[in-house]
């Protein structure tokens, strides 16, 4: 089809899996972390 930013389609397609991955395994994480900070601190 058509080239954006240098990646193929199916480039792009791989490309963002894995962001989309990364971004909820950070989410996850900050919220384990607020989960723990809570558990030992509650802030309210």
């Amino acid at each position: 089809m058509f080239e954006k930013g240098g990646m193929t389609e199916e480039e792009a397609l791989r490309f963002n899996k894995f962001w989309v991955a990364g971004t909820g395994t950070w989410v996850l994480g900050a919220v384990g972390a607020h989960l723990l900070a809570w558990s030992w601190r509650p802030w309210f």
